[in-house]
């Protein structure tokens, strides 16, 4: 499958400008290991909230 067809033209140019990244890989790579460190952080967090509201 293309990046193209996932990802709008418009989109792909603004990850481009903003990354500097030109190789269509690289810059899904890129998205993806962002988008899992989002979502570890976010686990994490909720997790160490609930401790904390546990012992309240």
């Amino acid at each position: 499958m293309n990046i193209h067809t996932v990802i709008d033209d418009q989109l792909f140019h603004q990850a481009v400008h903003m990354t500097g990244m030109v190789d269509n890989r690289m810059l899904l790579e890129y998205a993806l290991r962002s988008l899992l460190q989002t979502q570890k952080t976010k686990n994490l967090e909720k997790t160490t909230q609930s401790k904390f509201d546990f012992w309240e």
